[in-house]
């Protein structure tokens, strides 16, 4: 019954015992439930987009079955039944966005079962102290409702430290570890927009040693809350238009994900890469930013770094990024603009790229250097997923009789969010060499495939030969060979190279 037009479903009590899902979501013109009483199997009830919805049915705490109760976007609900505190098998509430309702039931710490507490969006400026009973929540969102960052005491966050120890709360800051420890169970935070600022960036979640998932963005504060390199199994840490914050550093190497989209005053950002692993970096945005520590650290595991509108960012240290690409760093860079450097020795218009080539006597083709420009529509919205999986896929053939010889896959990724960006790649050859005994001559076929052409396609793409070259001493040395028209090799120091385009369609991609 979804997207129906009914306005009330049936009057009294309606037998249904064996209906376990009642999906009303986006019936925009109900605005009372039914009484529930007839519906003891129900276990999932779906409100979500009811816009007209002012009353849930006190009826509803006869529900002992239920496990999910979705009410996200039902903008004119104001309050919930007291029954809801019935309900022993909850474990999912969303109430998200529903922007008119003030408070959830005092019930609310008597649903023991309940793991999953959604509020973001909501007037709730406080939760009820029995809320503290919550043992088994893994997951919260809280806040999202209009803050004034000029009042911290009025914000959010002193309202959520006195949630739960309203009688001894003498300031947010003393009392904030204990409501912690409170949902010591927690594996995903969401905090974002409810205005934390430097007064309250003591937070302490150092008791939080489940945690897995923190979102603080659109926060007030210079600082990240220092406890945040307390918490050891942290995989995602999302703090995007934190306009004030001014670095980033002393993050728990578990992190897998960091976005500081839009951070636009922060200068310097420390990679947690201890264990050479980090797939995600995005640092979208901030045009203030000069530095990413621990790149260097970037070993074997692939990773994405977002750098689209880093304005700030040298020429050298642009420079150091690709050269480590080059020696065999499993970074993936995206960069705004549209231009192929100079010294790329193959590239041409379109997704896909043919060419022949050898491998000069005392080498081994280590790798292909994979440069990609993509264009986007400008019909990316905020709910676009601004990186989004393609595939590159490049196979080696024998010239002379055309016989395949290896083919290797790598999935590339696309900013949708804006226009015009271009992509850069290691792709390794592990097995190629084996392959290729006894030929004289290769032809290199490149394909790119977008999952989505009409919203965005390749304009143009190019690959470099990086050579791995013998030394007499049996020492191994990274070298990047480009086989013109002419067959002539370039020149073999990556950092001539470098130094010979300048950087200058790189400065463009700022």
């Amino acid at each position: 019954m979804q997207e129906s037009k009914v306005r009330k479903l049936w009057k009294g009590t309606k037998i249904l015992n064996k209906l376990k899902i009642l999906n009303l979501s986006h019936s925009e013109y109900l605005a009372k439930t039914p009484n529930f009483r007839g519906l003891s199997s129900l276990e999932r009830l779906i409100l979500t987009g009811c816009t007209s919805l002012v009353k849930v049915h006190q009826s509803i705490g006869n529900l002992k079955s239920l496990v999910l109760l979705n009410l996200e976007e039902c903008d004119s609900l104001k309050t919930l039944p007291e029954s809801m505190g019935n309900l022993k098998s909850l474990q999912t509430l969303n109430v998200a966005w529903c922007s008119q309702l003030e408070k959830l039931p005092e019930s609310l710490g008597d649903i023991e079962s309940l793991t999953e507490l959604f509020t973001k969006g909501t007037a709730i400026k406080q939760l009820p102290p029995s809320a503290r009973y919550l043992k088994k929540l893994t997951k919260l969102s809280f806040g999202g409702y209009n803050y004034s960052p000029d009042l911290p005491s009025k914000s959010w966050f002193s309202r959520f430290s006195s949630w739960l120890s309203p009688q001894s709360c003498s300031s947010s800051i003393d009392v904030l570890p204990a409501s912690f420890n409170s949902f010591s169970s927690l594996k995903e935070l969401n905090l974002s927009y409810s205005g934390l600022s430097e007064a309250t960036s003591s937070i302490d979640l150092g008791s939080l040693s489940f945690l897995e998932n923190l979102n603080l963005s659109g926060q007030e504060f210079f600082n990240l809350p220092s406890s945040i390199s307390h918490l050891s199994k942290l995989q995602f840490l999302t703090v995007e238009r934190c306009r004030n914050l001014l670095s980033i550093s002393e993050l728990p190497s578990s992190v897998l994900f960091l976005s500081i989209y839009d951070c636009t005053s922060i200068e310097r950002v420390t990679a947690p890469l201890q264990h050479e692993r980090l797939p995600l970096l995005n640092v979208k945005g901030c045009r203030n930013l000069i530095e990413i520590q621990g790149m260097e650290c970037a070993g074997n595991n692939w990773s994405i770094l977002n750098l689209n509108g880093c304005n700030n960012l040298s020429e050298n240290y642009k420079m150091s990024l690709i050269q480590g690409l080059c020696k065999g760093k499993h970074y993936d860079i995206c960069l705004a603009g549209g231009e192929l450097p100079e010294w790329f020795g193959h590239r041409g218009e379109g997704s896909s790229l043919s060419f022949h080539f050898s491998v000069p006597d005392g080498n081994k083709l280590q790798g292909l250097l994979l440069w990609v420009v993509s264009a986007s529509t400008d019909e990316a919205t905020r709910e676009t997923p601004f990186l989004q999986f393609d595939m590159c896929v490049a196979t080696f053939k024998n010239k002379s009789n055309g016989i395949e010889l290896f083919e290797t896959m790598a999935a590339v990724t696309f900013d949708r969010t804006i226009k015009k960006h271009s992509w850069i790649q290691h792709i390794p050859l592990i097995g190629l060499e084996e392959s290729l005994q006894g030929v004289e001559e290769l032809e290199l076929n490149v394909r790119i495939s977008l999952y989505d052409v009409r919203k965005c396609w390749v304009e143009k793409c190019g690959v470099h030969l990086i050579m791995e070259k013998n030394k007499a001493d049996s020492d191994q040395e990274i070298d990047i060979h480009a086989l013109g028209s002419d067959d002539q090799l370039l020149e073999s120091s990556l950092i001539r190279d470098l130094q010979k385009w300048k950087i200058t369609s790189c400065t463009k991609f700022g």
